[in-house]
């Protein structure tokens, strides 16, 4: 017996609309060798004076770190700066 108000189905509703999916966008590569090195000294050296002064703010240093990891750094973005060597044409 079917109870008034309890459906167990969709009913009269329509489908939920279907959603494009989202174009995939790479993240290019912006930081060059030099300053991926810089990057890499500069974060341990971060992480090294947080843990001499014992303090929380030496965490900061996986920041860069992690921005020489995947060789990608958002902030310079806005200003259009790539450290990346261009191929000679």
């Amino acid at each position: 017996m079917k109870r008034p108000g309890r459906s167990r189905g969709t009913g009269d509703l329509p489908p939920p609309p279907l959603s494009e999916p989202q174009p995939k966008t790479k993240m290019k590569t912006n930081i060059g060798g030099l300053d991926r090195l810089v990057r890499i000294i500069a974060g341990l050296a971060i992480l090294g004076a947080g843990y001499y002064y014992k303090s929380w703010w030496g965490l900061i240093g996986f920041v860069p770190l992690l921005t020489a990891a995947v060789r990608f750094c958002p902030a310079y973005l806005p200003i259009g700066l790539n450290t990346c060597s261009r191929p000679k044409n």
